[in-house]
């Protein structure tokens, strides 16, 4: 099976988990991926409104189509001081 790896950074890697491998499919893409993602971990549909989204290191929207072995990560916004 083919699949994409997905990292997660700031609060919702904490809450879902840092990196993942998620099953690829033809037509799959960011906006699709963070649905599918929000029905099996339901805590990322309070972060979806507000993610950046990057593929294998350069910023994408979430209409970008995804490829086997591509990289995605989920970036929430942060604070800091």
């Amino acid at each position: 099976m083919e699949t994409v790896r997905i990292l997660l950074f700031a609060g919702l890697g904490e809450k879902v988990g840092r990196q993942m491998e998620w099953p690829w499919r033809a037509g799959l893409t960011i906006e699709g991926l963070i649905e599918e993602m929000g029905e099996r971990h339901p805590e990322v549909r309070a972060y979806a409104p507000t993610l950046m989204t990057a593929v294998n290191a350069v910023y994408r929207p979430r209409s970008w189509e995804l490829r086997a072995g591509d990289e995605v990560a989920l970036i929430p916004p942060v604070s800091g001081g």
